[in-house]
């Protein structure tokens, strides 16, 4: 199935080699023998996909996490629907491009960057991870970086924002991309005291900026929506992309993902504020709309959240997890 189905959904690509599956025997050894040597074969353009019907002991994964290879695990009995969306997370790794925005409104030096601050689930560690997620203009994935284990505040500090920039900004300089003249900053939730200036504060100290926007994506807190219909005389919900909005304030509430209507439910829509920037606020929810039709999970519905705040959101609640089953995301 696995390879039917690549078929389907990489048709156009090339230079792509699937090899003989291996079967992991209790002896461990030699296994772990051909992955590295697959790796001094393939390097970097190596991708490990793991079939399991259970959950792997960690240190298996420590194993292939040593090796230094990119893995992809599917857990449980194969479906082809959850099989499809697995296949083209393997695609993306090995860097294909299932969708772009056509158009976002802004040029080849403009970058999109979500964020996100993630707390440790155990009390006695205290710590927090700070994810960054860099898209170009068109929404495709630049560079996520994630500053793990960083003392535990509800506010982003200039010590915990400056690491992850870096990264991102040494990763563009050594790609040779184009480097960045405006940024529009998607912020997961909302801006704590001081968490502006001090984005802004590292950015003009590591960047060349022309523009900086700073956007709140809420995803909670949302009041109840809908619409009146005058031919049904009854409330209904909201159609995706209809958005209220109060110019003066720069806030939106905004319906994206609708498909809880198939079950008679009550939409959520999300909560946008423009907090920082010049930007026609038309043009930042028209951005934010169609960051929440590019892929990032699933081929079938698109998501609630824009690809930059639900990446950013990704990498903190799973950073400190070995092992979850990638077929659901």
């Amino acid at each position: 199935m696995f390879e039917e189905l690549f078929g389907v959904f990489n048709q156009g690509g090339s230079n792509v080699e699937i090899l003989q599956p291996i079967e992991l025997q209790p002896e461990k050894s030699s296994f772990l023998d051909t992955i590295k040597s697959l790796k001094i074969r393939y390097k970097e353009n190596l991708l490990i996909i793991v079939f399991t019907e259970f959950k792997l002991p960690k240190t298996e994964l420590k194993s292939l996490q040593k090796i230094g290879v990119q893995t992809q695990i599917y857990l449980g009995r194969q479906d082809k629907y959850q099989m499809s969306n697995f296949v083209v997370k393997c695609i993306e790794k090995l860097g294909g491009i299932l969708s772009i925005i056509k158009s976002t409104k802004e040029p080849d030096t403009t970058y999109f960057l979500g964020i996100d601050l993630g707390h440790s689930i155990q009390e006695e560690q205290k710590t927090s991870n700070l994810a960054m997620v860099l898209f170009n203009y068109q929404g495709i994935i630049v560079k996520k970086s994630v500053n793990k284990n960083i003392p535990r505040n509800e506010a982003l500090t200039e010590a915990a924002i400056e690491r992850p920039l870096k990264d991102i900004l040494t990763f563009v300089k050594k790609k040779n991309l184009p480097l960045p003249k405006k940024l529009i900053i998607h912020r997961d939730g909302k801006l704590h005291k001081y968490d502006l200036d001090n984005i802004l504060t590292k950015i003009s100290e590591l960047f060349d900026i022309d523009c900086i926007d700073i956007v709140e994506v809420i995803k909670s807190g949302y009041p109840i929506i809908a619409k009146y219909n005058e031919n049904s005389k009854s409330y209904i919900n909201w159609q995706s992309g209809e958005t209220w909005v109060l110019p003066h304030q720069k806030y939106a509430i905004m319906a994206t993902n609708t498909q809880v209507e198939e079950q008679g439910r009550i939409i959520n829509p999300i909560i946008i504020k423009y907090k920082f920037g010049q930007t026609e606020l038309e043009s930042i929810l028209f951005q934010i709309y169609w960051f929440t039709k590019i892929y990032t999970n699933g081929l079938y519905n698109s998501t609630r959240l824009p690809a930059t705040t639900l990446k950013a959101n990704n990498i903190v609640s799973t950073s400190t997890i070995t092992h979850t089953s990638s077929n659901l995301g």
